[in-house]
C-alpha cells in the first residue's frame, strides 16, 4: 500500500484519512459504473484491487470491437487475468462462412467460474486451439451456450475441459454436421480429473440438436441432477430419456416445455426435410438408453414441477400433462405449475381432456402443496380476458372445490397488461366475480 497516497498525513485544513473498509464500501456503490471504476483504478494504488474486482469480475463483450479490444488487453496486461471470474461473449453476426473461434480468449482465462456464449443461430463456433492444448478449467462451474452451431462430436472433448461443471444450459444449439449419423457409444469413459463427489446438478436443454444431446449424454460428465429443464412431448408409453431415468432419485425440480411433433419450425424442401427427419429419428433411438417407458418413472424426491405451454397448444397436450402428473410421488412435492395459452374462448370449453387434468391435479392435493395455473393471454381483445379466464377456470372445479391452495397467474403474450394474480376459492364463479386482481412486478 502506498501510504503517501492512501493515507496522507493530517495537517491543518486537510481531510483526515479513512479506513480502507470505508473506501471499499464507496467503490462498491460504483460497481455498475465502469467509467467511475476506471477512474478509481487511476486514483491511487490502494484503490486498485477493489476497483479491479468490480470492473473485471464479470466481463461482457457485446460487439466484435469490444471482443478484439479486450483480447488485446489480455495479451498486453496479464496482471488482470486473475480478476476475471465471469465472462459473457455475444456474437450477433449471421455469416456462417467465418467460424467464430473462442480459443484465443479462453486460453488466457483458465480460472473463470462462469462462461456464457450467446451467438446468432447461424454462427459456427469452434475452439481448435483449446481442444488441442488440453487446457483444463478447474474452477468453471457454470456453462451457458445459447445459439450457435457446434460440432457435436467435439462436445465430449470440450466438456472434459470442465471437471467441476455443475450447471449446464444449452438453448438453441445446433449441430454443424447435418449429414452423417454418429455411431452409438456403448461405454463412455469417466474423466480422470473429475472427483467422485462432483457431477452435473443443473441441466437445461431447450431446442437443442439431437446430435448435441447424444454426445452430451455419452461424454465424461457424471449426472447427479437435482434440476432439469427440457422440452419434449412425454406420454406414458413413450421411451424414457436416460437423463430423466438416472436422475429420478435425486431430482428436486423439473420444468418441461411442450414442443411440436414435427422436426423443425422452419420450412424445408421435401428431400432435405426427409434427410433431417430420418436422422433425428435414428438419433432419438440412440438417446433412449433405458428399456423403460416414461410412465415407469417414480419421482419420489421431486419438490417442484412446472409444465410450460408452447405457443400452439393443442388439446393433445392434455394427455402429456396427465401422464407427467402421474409419475409424481406425492410425498415431497411442494409446488405444481401448469401453463396454458389462452387464444380463443372456445379453445378451453369443458371437455374430457380437462376433466382428466383436473382429476390428476386433485389427486395430488396435500397439506402444504401449492398449485399455480399459469395462463398466457394471446387473444385480440384485452378487455375480454377476465370473462375468458372465468370460463377457463370452470375446467378445474374439483381442484378448487377440494380446498387446494390454488393461485391463478395471467400474463399477456404481447405485454399489453401487467401480470395479474389471485387466489382461487371454492365456488370459483363467485370468487372470480368478487376477486380483486393484484398487479405484480
Amino acid at each position: 500500500m502506498d501510504l503517501d497516497v492512501a493515507q496522507p498525513e493530517a495537517s491543518s485544513g486537510s481531510v483526515p484519512s479513512l479506513p480502507p473498509e470505508i473506501w471499499d464500501a464507496v467503490i462498491c456503490h460504483l460497481h455498475a459504473d465502469n467509467e467511475a471504476l476506471i477512474a478509481c483504478c487511476l486514483t491511487c494504488r490502494a484503490w486498485l484491487p477493489t476497483s479491479r474486482y468490480y470492473l473485471f469480475r464479470h466481463v461482457r463483450l457485446k460487439t466484435r470491437k469490444s471482443y478484439a479490444s479486450f483480447l488485446d488487453s489480455l495479451q498486453h496486461s496479464p496482471d488482470v487475468l486473475g480478476w476475471i471470474k465471469r465472462l459473457t461473449i455475444t456474437e450477433s453476426s449471421r455469416s456462417s462462412h467465418h467460424p467464430f473461434d473462442v480459443s484465443p480468449m479462453l486460453v488466457h482465462l483458465p480460472n473463470i467460474t462462469h462462461l456464457h456464449l450467446r451467438v446468432a443461430w447461424a454462427v459456427s463456433v469452434c475452439a481448435p486451439s483449446l481442444l488441442a492444448s488440453g487446457i483444463v478449467f478447474p474452477s468453471l462451474t457454470t456453462l451457458i451456450l445459447r445459439g450457435g452451431v457446434y460440432d457435436a462430436q467435439e462436445m465430449p472433448l470440450l466438456l472434459s475441459a470442465f471437471p467441476m461443471l455443475s450447471n449446464l444450459r444449452l438453448c438453441d444449439v445446433n449441430d454443424r454436421n447435418l449429414g452423417a449419423v454418429p455411431q452409438p457409444i456403448a461405454h463412455p469413459n469417466e474423466s480422470a480429473t473429475r472427483s467422485d463427489s462432483s457431477g452435473l446438478s443443473e441441466l437445461v436443454l431447450l431446442r437443442t440438436s439431437v446430435a448435441i444431446e447424444y454426445f452430451l449424454f455419452h461424454s465424461t460428465l457424471r449426472f447427479y441432477l437435482q434440476s432439469i429443464e427440457i422440452d419434449g412431448n412425454f406420454c406414458a408409453n413413450s421411451p424414457c430419456p436416460r437423463v430423466l431415468w438416472e436422475s429420478q432419485a435425486s431430482l428436486h425440480s423439473l420444468v418441461i416445455h411442450h414442443t411440436p411433433d414435427h422436426p423443425g419450425r422452419r420450412k424445408m424442401s421435401g428431400a432435405y426435410s426427409a434427410i433431417i427427419y430420418r436422422r433425428i429419428s435414428m438419433l432419438r433411438q440412440f438417446l433412449q438408453a433405458v428399456p423403460h417407458n416414461f410412465g415407469s418413472l417414480q419421482l419420489r424426491s421431486l419438490r417442484s414441477l412446472s409444465i410450460e405451454p408452447k405457443p400452439n397448444w393443442m388439446m393433445a397436450a392434455g394427455e402429456h400433462i396427465v401422464d407427467i402428473l402421474h409419475v409424481i410421488t406425492p410425498g415431497q412435492i411442494e409446488d405444481i405449475r401448469v401453463g396454458f395459452v389462452l387464444q380463443r374462448s372456445h379453445d378451453f370449453q369443458s371437455r374430457p381432456d380437462f376433466w382428466r387434468i383436473d382429476e390428476a391435479l386433485t389427486s395430488l392435493i396435500r397439506p402444504g402443496v401449492r398449485f399455480t395455473i399459469a395462463v398466457v393471454y394471446d387473444d385480440g381483445g384485452v378487455h375480454q380476458r377476465h370473462a375468458m379466464l372465468k370460463g377457463f377456470l370452470k375446467n378445474f372445479r374439483q381442484l378448487i372445490a377440494g380446498g387446494a391452495d390454488v393461485r391463478v397467474m395471467m400474463t399477456d403474450a404481447l405485454g399489453r397488461f401487467s401480470k395479474e394474480t389471485f387466489r382461487a376459492q371454492d365456488n370459483s364463479t363467485r370468487a372470480l366475480r368478487c376477486v380483486s386482481f393484484l398487479i405484480c412486478a
